[in-house]
């Protein structure tokens, strides 16, 4: 009867641990992979938006399957639809390869990744947000757009709202320039 109650109390706890491990908000509770294993792979974009705001301007990006749809303040009747498919794919060294195909315009962004440390005023956890520095980029026929190197690197930092093996949830959330960017992008495996 010890022994059970032992049992009992050792999974209890362990269970306990397990969720205080848990990263973004809508993490599972409980993985056996772990966060650079389900974050590392190809994903697709599949839903979800970015709002921009600059001084008197709000311009609103919309991600919907294979499409997209843009609106701005300057002008509310004009809409612009189109199609936008996107795929990421993320190497477990710190490399990854940013796809766009934007109304038959690619572009393709190439550079270096890593997972932040926890901040407690930001409010992250450890390995909750994701820092991604572009080295290089090129347009549909191969030929490079731009190089980087250094501190003149473009940076972009997402959160990671939810990684699982199959989906991740990332916001977006800056401030450059008087420009405010925010937005929630979902993506699949591929």
């Amino acid at each position: 009867m010890k022994s059970s109650f032992s049992i009992l109390a050792l999974c209890i706890f362990s269970l306990v641990l397990l969720a205080g491990c848990k990263k973004g908000e809508d993490d599972p509770t409980i993985s056996l992979r772990s966060r650079k294993e389900r974050f590392s792979g190809d994903w697709q974009l599949t839903r979800g938006f970015v709002i921009s705001t600059n001084k008197n301007t709000v311009v609103s990006t919309t991600y919907n399957g294979n499409s997209f749809t843009t609106t701005s303040s300057l002008n509310p009747e004009l809409v612009i639809n189109g199609s936008y498919i996107r795929t990421l794919s993320i190497n477990k060294e710190g490399t990854f390869i940013d796809e766009i195909n934007k109304d038959n315009l690619f572009k393709k962004e190439q550079g270096l990744w890593t997972f932040l440390s926890g901040n407690d005023i930001e409010d992250l956890k450890n390995k909750e947000a994701v820092l991604f520095k572009v080295s290089s980029q090129f347009n549909s026929e191969g030929n490079i757009l731009n190089l980087y190197k250094g501190e003149e690197r473009p940076l972009f930092v997402i959160r990671l709202k939810k990684l699982t093996y199959n989906e991740m949830v990332w916001t977006t959330n800056g401030n450059i320039d008087e420009q405010i960017t925010e937005g929630e992008l979902t993506w699949i495996a591929r």
